[in-house]
C-alpha cells in the first residue's frame, strides 16, 4: 500500500505542473499513471474514474494509440468488477480503437481478453454432455465460440504483424 500510496502523491504533484502548465497530453498519461496505481491499491472505482477523465482528454486531443491502452484498461477494471457488458464494450473499442491507430499488440491483447473473459465466464460449467440440448448450455457453446473466435482474431492480428502468437 505504501507504494502506491507515494506514487499517487508523486502523481498528484506532476498532475499540478501539468494542470498549472496547461499541458493536456501529460495531464492525460498523469491520469492513466493515477488510474495504474488506484487499481495496484485494489480502488478500482477510483481507477475506472480516473482512466475515464484521462479518455475524455485522449480524444479530445485524438491521441489514438494512448486511447486504446486506455479502453483496454478500462475493459479490464469492468471485468474484475464482474461487469461482462461493459468490459467486452471497452475491450471492443479497445481493438477498433488500436487498429485504427496501427497498434496491432493492443489490438490483439483486447481481442484476448475478451476471449478470456467469455471462457472464464463459462469454465466453472465445462465440460458438458455431448447431447446436452438445453438452453444453458446452447449459451454455454455460443460462449465458447465467441472466446475462440476473440483468440484467433487476436492470434492473426500478431501473426499480421509479425508478432510471434502467445
Amino acid at each position: 500500500q505504501g507504494h502506491y500510496d507515494d506514487a499517487l502523491a508523486g502523481l498528484a504533484r506532476a498532475e499540478a505542473i501539468a494542470v498549472a502548465q496547461r499541458d493536456e497530453p501529460t495531464l492525460a498519461v498523469v491520469k492513466c499513471n493515477q488510474a495504474l496505481a488506484l487499481s495496484g491499491r485494489g480502488d478500482l472505482r477510483a481507477a475506472l474514474a480516473t482512466y475515464l477523465a484521462a479518455v475524455e482528454y485522449f480524444e479530445r486531443l485524438g491521441l489514438k494509440e494512448p486511447l486504446a491502452t486506455a479502453s483496454n484498461n478500462i475493459g479490464r477494471i469492468y471485468d474484475e468488477q464482474g461487469d461482462a457488458t461493459n468490459a467486452l464494450r471497452w475491450f471492443q473499442r479497445a481493438f477498433e480503437t488500436a487498429q485504427a491507430a496501427h497498434r496491432p499488440v493492443v489490438a490483439a491483447l483486447a481481442m484476448s481478453n475478451s476471449g478470456l473473459l467469455l471462457y472464464n465466464s463459462v469454465r466453472s460449467e465445462l465440460p458438458l454432455a455431448p447431447d446436452d440440448q438445453s438452453p444453458r448450455a446452447k449459451q454455454i457453446r455460443a460462449a465458447i465460440t465467441q472466446a475462440r473466435d476473440a483468440f484467433r482474431l487476436a492470434t492473426d492480428v500478431f501473426r499480421s504483424a509479425g508478432q510471434k502468437a502467445v
